[in-house]
């Protein structure tokens, strides 16, 4: 048998209820603190990304669309004369007065400036395609011939003035060995006929573009009068 000669063996402390008290308490206020600091790092962490947000350039998300060239555009095409004038078109002089004289092609018969007047007019191609007037003879009927037939010249400029084209412009007066003419130029004109409409008598020199002219020719029968006009494409001299 052994004998133990050493200090006695020392009992478990028991921890007072104080204690215990002081440990629960310490360990919820470590608690607390821990949120605390995680709270604080969260709002830290929270700012700087805000910050790095407001601060941060802004892009576009839009994608800008190829630029496309205009479209591309028809040259527009000059206005032809279309009345019952120089240059003007078959179906004009129809329904300025109504359809041709029987029998007459391109021949129609009207009161102008109260007189009865016979209109002769010549026609072709234009730049359009459709038929222009390049003449326009106006005269006497035959069934207006009396004693005293024809008009004064005041009377002939009047109806000669019926069939002007528009935008005409007065150059000159040409005296000619039997009667006086009279040149303008019209840039609507010059639109709807050929260059080729606009020459000299001798259909060869060239003369302006649009030129046209009219003169009349006296009677026979009564000094200064006249029963014949023409308004014609071109000019008798260059």
């Amino acid at each position: 048998m052994s004998y133990y000669y050493g200090p006695p063996p020392q009992q478990p402390r028991q921890m007072s209820g104080g204690t215990i008290a002081l440990i629960v308490i310490g360990a919820g206020v470590g608690s607390i603190l821990l949120l605390c600091v995680l709270c604080s790092s969260l709002s830290a962490i929270a700012t700087r990304n805000q910050r790095i947000s407001t601060s941060a350039p802004a892009f576009s998300t839009d994608v800008p669309l190829p630029t496309r060239p205009p479209a591309p555009t028809a040259t527009p095409t000059p206005a032809t004369i279309q009345g019952a004038v120089l240059g003007g078109t078959p179906d004009g002089f129809t329904k300025a007065y109504g359809s041709e004289l029987p029998g007459l092609r391109d021949t129609w018969g009207a009161t102008i400036e109260g007189h009865d007047v016979e209109i002769m007019v010549q026609f072709d191609t234009g730049p359009d395609g459709d038929l222009h007037a390049w003449a326009v003879g106006v005269q006497v009927p035959p069934a207006g011939l009396g004693p005293t037939p024809g008009w004064d010249p005041a009377t002939a400029e009047a109806i000669v003035g019926h069939f002007m084209p528009p935008n005409a412009k007065f150059v000159r007066t040409d005296q000619q060995p039997k009667f006086l003419e009279y040149d303008y130029i019209s840039p609507d004109l010059a639109n709807s006929l050929p260059a080729k409409y606009f020459t000299a008598d001798d259909a060869e020199t060239p003369t302006p573009a649009g030129s046209f002219s009219w003169s009349c020719l006296p009677t026979a029968s009564i000094a200064g009068n006249v029963d014949d006009c023409l308004m014609t494409s071109g000019w008798f001299h260059p």
